[in-house]
């Protein structure tokens, strides 16, 4: 991603600070985005022992995101935060004020990745209801502008709630291989993640 602003439209709301203020500004939203795509790009390092590191680095995310402005990439920031928080009742917290976010100010790209990380998390809670209600906005929000492989995204996320909910009907096959095919094609570990297990739930 980029940062989409030029250096000399970042001020401080007294609308002076100069050409220093706005390149620190700048400059800050950059490094921010940065340690986010870096974690949200990467989302293996959230599993086993990596997890505490990934909350360390998103930690710094948070602040740059809070000093800058929480539109741009403070929701992708929180979403990755709340998948490495292992106290539930400051998890809700967290989803709440994401939830917030994205329904209000966040840049559009904040829904791509940020629900991406949501569908995970909901994943890894076994929760089938969060990670079919991300999938639903994904598709919702897809409308307004899409992503890479957001069909498949989708797709693959109603496949995890199936899975969760032990509905083993018979077009899961074909719909899991169809899956497993596109995340080759292009790569994906996160696309890929998880379909193993849904293969061995309809086998088994």
């Amino acid at each position: 991603m980029h940062v989409n602003c030029p250096v000399n439209t970042i001020t401080d709301r007294s609308g002076q600070g100069g050409r220093s203020a706005s390149l620190q500004a700048h400059l800050g939203l950059a490094a921010g985005e940065a340690i986010v795509s870096g974690v949200a790009g990467a989302p293996l390092n959230l599993i086993g022992a990596s997890v505490n590191l990934a909350a360390r680095v998103i930690a710094a995310a948070i602040r740059i995101a809070r000093e800058t402005g929480m539109a741009y990439f403070g929701s992708i920031t929180l979403a990755v935060l709340a998948r490495t928080e292992r106290d539930p009742q400051a998890s809700e917290k967290i989803l709440a004020e994401t939830e917030a976010l994205l329904s209000t100010v966040a840049v559009s790209h904040n829904h791509w990745l940020g629900r991406r990380q949501l569908i995970e998390l909901g994943w890894e809670l076994r929760d089938p209801q969060m990670v079919e209600f991300q999938a639903s906005a994904l598709e919702t929000d897809g409308k307004r502008e899409s992503g890479p492989y957001l069909d498949a995204t989708i797709r693959r996320g109603r496949i995890l709630a199936r899975t969760l909910r032990h509905d083993q009907s018979t077009d899961w096959a074909d719909e899991i291989a169809h899956l497993k095919a596109v995340a080759g094609n292009c790569g994906s570990a996160l696309l890929k993640l998880g379909l193993d297990e849904c293969e061995a739930t309809l086998s088994g």
